[in-house]
């Protein structure tokens, strides 16, 4: 039982800080874009309007995992399943 509960927290932290990475890395590069690339730039308006979108969607990741890990914990999944 323990171990079972185990596997689903290491697999909802995981799977958030994959998720996040991957958003991490798609801010990295178009702030570093944003930043060296002086001939090319996006205008400002739709480079803070993409960052926006991506800061909400990391945002949204931590908070899901956040509530997915005390879920897990509560075992509230365990007594659904009873019904």
């Amino acid at each position: 039982m323990r171990n079972q509960q185990t596997k689903k927290l290491i697999g909802a932290f995981l799977s958030g800080a994959i998720f996040s990475l991957i958003l991490l890395v798609y801010i990295i590069i178009i702030c570093n874009l944003q930043i060296t690339n002086t001939e090319e730039r996006l205008p400002i308006g739709l480079f803070l309007f993409i960052l926006v979108i991506l800061l909400t969607l990391l945002i949204a990741i931590i908070s899901s995992v956040i509530m997915r890990i005390k879920e897990i914990k509560s075992k509230e999944e365990e007594e659904a399943s009873k019904y």
